[in-house]
């Protein structure tokens, strides 16, 4: 019997130090998507990570200093399987979410370089010069940007724009001064619009 419940116990402790793993570098890696100041978020995600390294702990104790039963070497793997799967369906939904993120929002370029033609991709552009620039950045700055937030930021820089008059927006003259005022908001209207 211990033939098959130790190598049960060893098979579940190697699936948790992979999965404490994968939990260390995604999140590493989500770290852009996690506000930064919040500290529950911040508390959250390390009592996730001690919570991991405990059941580790738990799963070492057991193979050293226990004599585990079927049951219990059962029950360690089946543990391990789940956790498994509870972070892969977790880091699925939050880059779906991502995903559908950059979709609505490229819409909403779309509509707002749709409205005034003389943007011609402006908004991808700018986001493209801004994320050049922020590639070049030393590693110590780096760190007090939130990417994911600079990368939208510059992305929807323009989009007060849906709150500008079509007829100050497309005029095909120069603006008049009380118009360029108007034209000016722009960029109070997109943080309104945002809610930011």
């Amino acid at each position: 019997m211990k033939t098959v419940i130790y190598p049960m116990i060893v098979a579940g402790i190697i699936i948790m130090v992979t999965n404490i793993y994968r939990y260390i570098r995604f999140m590493k890696n989500m770290h852009d998507a996690f506000p930064k100041g919040k500290s529950r978020s911040s508390m959250w995600k390390n009592v996730g990570l001690f919570l991991l390294v405990f059941f580790l702990m738990g799963y070492i104790c057991v193979a050293v200093f226990g004599s585990p039963d079927l049951m219990v070497g059962g029950i360690l793997f089946g543990g391990s399987i789940f956790v498994a799967i509870v972070l892969t369906i977790m880091f699925d939904l939050i880059e779906s979410i991502r995903d559908n993120c950059l979709s609505v929002t490229e819409v909403l370029i779309g509509v707002i370089e749709a409205r005034d033609p003389n943007l011609n991709g402006h908004s991808r552009f700018v986001q493209n010069l801004t994320m050049l620039f922020y590639d070049y950045l030393p590693a110590d700055i780096k760190k007090k940007i939130n990417r994911m937030t600079l990368e939208y930021a510059a992305l929807m820089h323009d989009v007060g724009k849906l709150g500008i008059p079509e007829k100050v927006l497309n005029k095909p003259g120069k603006l008049t001064d009380d118009e360029w005022k108007i034209m000016k908001q722009h960029p109070e209207l997109g943080v309104k619009f945002l809610g930011v």
